[in-house]
């Protein structure tokens, strides 16, 4: 099957018709008229959305399927489609048959190697724009949470203790414990 990168030369602009000719399993996004393709998450990674995810879920007041989980596409605006690591959206009319439309009350990226800092500053831009809430850009390798909002012009940054978001009350990410490393079984 042809993508849309493969029949085109250079690097956009693409259009949202050029998105949807993607194949499912193809991890891209469309944000300003660039597709970007995010690499497969590390183990990591992973441990740490998990764990996250499972705060938000439990805090969600109904029905849970409120926090969006394994890359589910947002269109914030025409042309602007991301795919948060995590996103909270109470307004479940906002949920879509293939995406989600409109900007979610939280947004949670997860940091990865492979990732450029120019591509979270655009992300960050987009989602504030869109007029989400609150963002966090979770760094592992830091073990900080940065948590942006549209009327903050630096993000506050978390280290230790506890971060709720603004979104679910009684929702707390204990940040000491979402950045240890999983517990290995032992061998018996």
């Amino acid at each position: 099957m042809t993508t849309a990168l493969e029949r085109r030369p250079g690097w956009g602009p693409f259009t949202l018709d050029d998105y949807n000719r993607i194949p499912e399993d193809e991890p891209y996004i469309l944000l300003e008229g660039h597709l970007l393709k995010s690499p497969n998450p590390t183990p990591r990674h992973e441990v740490i959305k998990f764990r996250i995810l499972f705060a938000l879920v439990n805090a969600v007041p109904g029905d849970p399927s409120a926090v969006l989980h394994d890359n589910t596409d947002l269109m914030l605006e025409e042309g602007r489609i991301v795919a948060p690591d995590l996103a909270v959206v109470l307004d479940l009319a906002k949920v879509g048959p293939l995406r989600v439309h409109g900007a979610p009350d939280l947004a949670v990226e997860i940091r990865s190697p492979s990732n450029r800092e120019p591509e979270y500053e655009r992300k960050i831009a987009a989602y504030l724009r869109a007029g989400t809430p609150e963002v966090w850009i979770v760094n592992p390798d830091a073990a900080v949470i940065e948590a942006w909002t549209p009327q903050a012009a630096e993000p506050r940054r978390h280290h230790d203790g506890r971060l709720a978001p603004h979104c679910l009350a009684g929702a707390e990410i204990d940040l000491e414990a979402l950045f240890e490393p999983p517990h290995r079984a032992g061998r018996g």
